[in-house]
């Protein structure tokens, strides 16, 4: 799908470009900036791992969950840009089905949810002038993302002592690099504003979360998976500071 998507994109951004007038593509117009805000839905592809192998079970870390972007970008060239991105994305909960590790008490579930934040150095290919115009943006940057796996009791139960209806096994942070790879079509509206859709693939290489102090007698290794997934999202821009 992703190489599809990318084929798909690079044909539009190129028709668009072809359609510009004659200008150079080394010719600045003027300074420009855009500060670009996205709100949209992250869907998690990478596979849950425990006992030390990544997406042993073919489980997800998380459920579908929220994602919001802010860019900065600063035109290098009549199409090329260059910035920096900062970016959440919520994990929704997500049962695990296949990693059971709960099934020793009755009724209890296991599930998983997380937070990643980020920050990326990006670039961006989109054809000079205005109206409808495609565009294609790459990143690479480091993230912190957060894991927690906990058995939920049974309906209408609680768990002893301090743990409420939710038991952790599984609670931490790891860092590391953080890539993406992300299309378009954007409008401009205003003058000086723009409005878009996007969908897009974010990869986080595979971590290691640590159990806690209950999850080492319950589970044999800590976790280990990925952080990859889907975007879409709708984007909102504000240029300032010259021409097109």
């Amino acid at each position: 799908m992703g190489r599809w998507l990318l084929v798909a994109l690079t044909a539009l951004f190129a028709a668009s470009a072809r359609a510009q007038d004659s200008k150079s593509i080394l010719a600045i117009p003027g300074s420009r900036h855009e500060i670009a805000l996205q709100l949209g839905a992250f869907r998690p592809t990478a596979r849950f791992g425990i006992n030390g192998v990544t997406g042993d079970k073919g489980e997800r870390f998380g459920g579908t969950g929220f994602l919001f972007v802010i860019d900065y970008f600063h035109r290098v060239t009549s199409v090329l840009s260059a910035g920096l991105e900062g970016l959440h994305i919520n994990r929704g909960t997500y049962e695990l089905k296949n990693l059971a590790f709960a099934a020793q008490f009755a009724g209890a579930s296991t599930q998983v949810r997380g937070n990643t934040t980020a920050l990326l150095a990006t670039l961006r290919l989109r054809p000079a002038g205005t109206g409808i115009r495609p565009y294609l943006l790459g990143g690479i940057g480091v993230h912190m993302t957060t894991m927690d796996a906990f058995m939920q009791s049974p309906p209408g139960t609680y768990w002893g002592g301090a743990f409420g209806p939710e038991m952790n096994v599984v609670q931490g942070g790891s860092t590391g690099l953080i890539g993406t790879v992300r299309g378009g079509i954007e409008r401009t509206f205003a003058d000086n504003g723009t409005v878009g859709l996007e969908v897009g693939w974010i990869g986080i290489p595979a971590q290691r979360y640590s159990r806690t102090a209950l999850g080492r007698g319950i589970l044999p290794n800590d976790i280990v998976s990925r952080g990859d997934g889907l975007t879409v999202s709708a984007k909102f821009g504000y240029r300032f500071g010259g021409g097109y």
